[in-house]
């Protein structure tokens, strides 16, 4: 149901979900009824709660005490909150994880201006380990970068002529006549298309 946001249109029929994620782009286009409005409320409600750390079974209890309604009813109110902003808690790591790297940073950095090499090593190594850097993140092949020998096979004929423009000082690649030169042609990687 992944809709275009600058060009949605609430139709007869939409889910309140539809009709609410309508309103946070456009509130003066798409204005809410008194039911649409109270449910609205209630994610926001939801959200909230969820971010002071509230669990979902007790925001659950306290959305059929206070509310009213079904349980099932409570945890569709506590799903649709986090589908419209967001998974709270997701973003709580996220945000934790940049703040530890933060922390890092900034111990690095002040080990270098004390000139603590260890301290700046074990900085490096926390960085390194708890830094969430995989390995699907590379983005360049490190097979690319080991060494390998590479084997190129020239006709004894051409290399006696390039000896011999070697042996004359310059060797001039405009001048090289190399229609003499007898080859063998490789019709293997065509037979292999076909």
């Amino acid at each position: 149901m992944a809709k275009d946001k600058r060009n949605m249109l609430v139709k007869v029929g939409d889910s309140t979900f539809d009709k609410i994620q309508a309103y946070y782009v456009n509130p003066e286009k798409y204005e809410l009824s008194e039911t649409c409005e109270a449910i609205r409320q209630r994610w926001v409600l939801v959200v909230n709660l969820l971010l002071r750390g509230f669990p979902r079974y007790k925001i659950a209890n306290m959305l059929e005490k206070d509310f009213g309604l079904s349980q099932a009813q409570a945890y569709l109110d506590i799903n649709n909150a986090g589908n419209l902003f967001g998974d709270i808690h997701q973003t709580s790591k996220e945000v934790e994880k940049a703040m530890w790297r933060e922390w890092c940073r900034d111990f690095i950095q002040r080990a270098k201006r004390r000139g603590d090499m260890k301290a700046e090593s074990k900085g490096l190594d926390m960085y390194a380990k708890y830094g969430d850097f995989s390995a699907e993140e590379l983005s360049f092949d490190p097979e690319k970068l080991e060494k390998k020998d590479i084997e190129i096979t020239v006709d004894p004929k051409l290399i006696a002529v390039l000896q011999n423009m070697i042996s004359k000082g310059v060797v001039d690649f405009n001048t090289l006549d190399v229609t003499d030169i007898d080859f063998d042609s490789d019709d293997t990687a065509k037979e292999e298309d076909s």
